[in-house]
C-alpha cells in the first residue's frame, strides 16, 4: 500500500492533496501439475485528491475539491497460461456407489474497470446577519463491461462424456453474434448538483434556514452506443408488446429535480 499527503500554504491558499494506491495480488492453485491450474487475479484500487482553499476577503471563502478513485483488474490478461477457449466440463456419477469427478478446465477471469470522478465547489459568503453558502458537484462515473464468456458442458457420466452426449450445455453468448460472452461496452454517466443556502439570523436565539437545490441523474450510455434497451408496448399491449432495441440511454432522465428546504435552530436562552 503506498499513501501519500502533502499542503502547500500561502496567505491567501491552502492547497493539500493526497494520493492512495493499494496492489492486491493473489495466485491459486487448484491442483494438479498443468501450468493452467495457477490462476493469478492482480487488481489496483487507487484514489487521489486536491482541496484548493482560497480566501477572497474576510467575509468571502471558497474551497474548490476534485478527486478520483479506480478500482480495476484483466484476469484474461493476467493469465495468459489459461485456456479460456476451451469449453468447461464436469462429469458426473461413475459406478455404484456414485463417485463425482470434479469439472476440469482452466477458471475463466473477468475483466474490471470503474472509475469515479468528482469535482466539488463551495463558497461561503458572509453578510451582516446572513450567512450564505452556495456551489456544485459533478461526478462522472465509468464502468466497463466485458462480458467474457465460453460454453460448458455436463455429462451423466464417464461413458456420456466418451461418446460426446452431454445431459446439458450452459454458457454466456452474445444474443446478436451467437459468439461466447458479449459486446463490450465502456458505460457512462453523469451526476449533478447545486445548492444555495440562506442561513439568516433573526435574532441571537434564532437562525432560519432558507435554501435550493437542484439533482441531475444522467442516464447510463455506453461509448460504443451498443446497450439493449428494454421498450413498452403501448396501451394493453404494454408488456406484450415489449421489445428491445441497441444504443441510446438506457432511461430518459428527469431535469426538474428542485428541492427547496426551510428550517429553524432555535437556542433558548439560559437563565
Amino acid at each position: 500500500m503506498l499513501q501519500m499527503n502533502s499542503m502547500c500554504r500561502h496567505a491567501k491558499d491552502h492547497l493539500s492533496g493526497a494520493i492512495y494506491w493499494v496492489p492486491v495480488n493473489t495466485t491459486d492453485y487448484n491442483g494438479g501439475d498443468r501450468a493452467y491450474n495457477l490462476f493469478h487475479h492482480n487488481a489496483i484500487n487507487d484514489a487521489f485528491s486536491a482541496i484548493w482553499n482560497h480566501t477572497f476577503s474576510p467575509n468571502f471563502l471558497n474551497e474548490a475539491r476534485v478527486n478520483a478513485a479506480g478500482w480495476r483488474w484483466n484476469e484474461i490478461t493476467d493469465n495468459p497460461q489459461a485456456p479460456v477457449g476451451l469449453p468447461q466440463v464436469g462429469i458426473g456419477a461413475i459406478g455404484s456407489p456414485n463417485i463425482n469427478l470434479n469439472q476440469f478446465g482452466s477458471a475463466l477471469g473477468s475483466d474490471l474497470n470503474q472509475w469515479t470522478y468528482g469535482y466539488k465547489d463551495v463558497a461561503t459568503l458572509v453578510v451582516r446577519r446572513h450567512t450564505i453558502k452556495f456551489g456544485g458537484k459533478y461526478t462522472r462515473l465509468y464502468y466497463l463491461n466485458n462480458p467474457i464468456g465460453r460454453p460448458g458442458y455436463n455429462f451423466f457420466n464417464i461413458w456420456d462424456f466418451l461418446n460426446d452426449a452431454p445431459k446439458e450445455e450452459y454458457g454466456n453468448f452474445d444474443s446478436v453474434t451467437g459468439l461466447p460472452g458479449g459486446s463490450r461496452a465502456d458505460n457512462r454517466e453523469n451526476l449533478l448538483g447545486l445548492f444555495v443556502q440562506d442561513d439568516f439570523k433573526v435574532t441571537p436565539t434564532i437562525t432560519l434556514n432558507i435554501g435550493l437545490r437542484y439533482g441531475y441523474f444522467g442516464a447510463l450510455y455506453s461509448k460504443q452506443n451498443n446497450l439493449s434497451v428494454v421498450q413498452f408496448g403501448s396501451g394493453g399491449s404494454y408488456l406484450t408488446g415489449i421489445d428491445l432495441r441497441q444504443g441510446g440511454n438506457l432511461w430518459t432522465p428527469k431535469k426538474g429535480n428542485f428541492g427547496p428546504q426551510l428550517g429553524f435552530n432555535w437556542s433558548p436562552e439560559v437563565f
